[in-house]
């Protein structure tokens, strides 16, 4: 393996959101809605005893209130805001309660459900620019990084789950429901880089339902999926 750089990233996801307490102000959150964490559940957040050479931070409120409780004010002030792990913009949806979705609401949250890339939501970021943003974020950070870094993410479930169809052959309604982190939890991957090989990172590839991503030089496995660190 010495051919092979072993970089380990964290992908912490915020605490629960407060429009997410009761029903009555449940609702898809993407970047458009910017709220802060519940108290009650940020409070559950315990400070990390791990140590990271880099650390990035989505700017939404909810993932900065869940960063400073994680790293401590410290650890905090040398992270980075990191505006490339924002979450999703849902459109005309973002930060729309359930309770007030309409029939034709519901058929284009499900028609985006099934295959976001065809099935864009109106007023909607491009979920193609929102894949290929975080794919280039990702790799870059793979290049730069030394063998055995451990890098820091605290960011958005959209984001994650973006970054485990890196190298996971499934839809990525698929990854959200079955692979989908719990708030405030993480998952741990390892990612094995080829250091002798240099490719054009820019390329990409459709398939039917999401970007097939992860250049062949690279390989990763997930280690721990909704663990506390």
């Amino acid at each position: 393996m010495s051919d092979f750089k072993c970089i380990t990233v964290y992908c912490q996801r915020h605490a629960k959101p407060i429009t997410h307490k009761n029903a009555e102000t449940q609702c898809i959150l993407g970047s458009r809605t910017d709220v802060s964490c519940s108290l009650e559940d940020l409070n559950l957040v315990s400070k990390t005893n791990l140590t990271f050479s880099q650390i990035y931070v989505s700017p939404l409120k909810r993932c900065q209130e869940t960063a400073l409780k994680i790293l401590g004010n410290e650890v905090f002030k040398s992270a980075k805001t990191a505006p490339e792990i924002s979450e999703y913009d849902f459109g005309i949806l973002d930060g729309k309660p359930f309770k007030d979705f309409t029939n034709q609401d519901n058929e284009i949250i499900e028609n985006f459900s099934k295959n976001p890339i065809l099935h864009n939501i109106p007023k909607a970021q491009n979920y193609l620019d929102f894949s290929n943003k975080i794919r280039k974020f990702i790799l870059d950070i793979l290049a730069s990084s030394k063998d055995q870094e451990q890098i820091m993410l605290i960011t958005h479930l959209g984001v994650i789950s973006e970054i485990l169809a890196l190298f996971i052959d499934l839809p990525i309604s698929k990854i959200i429901t079955t692979l989908g982190t719990d708030y405030a939890m993480c998952t741990k991957l390892e990612f094995y880089v080829n250091t002798k090989v240099v490719i054009n990172n820019s390329d990409t590839y459709l398939s039917q339902d999401r970007l097939i991503t992860l250049p062949s030089h690279i390989f990763a496995k997930i280690k721990n999926l909704n663990i506390k660190i």
